[in-house]
């Protein structure tokens, strides 16, 4: 997760927003 965080910092953003907005 870590990794993923440093790699793609946005995509793991996006990731947040999409599942606030569907709360999931």
């Amino acid at each position: 997760m870590v990794c993923e965080f440093l790699c793609n910092p946005f995509q793991l953003l996006i990731d947040f927003l999409v599942s606030r907005c569907f709360g999931l």
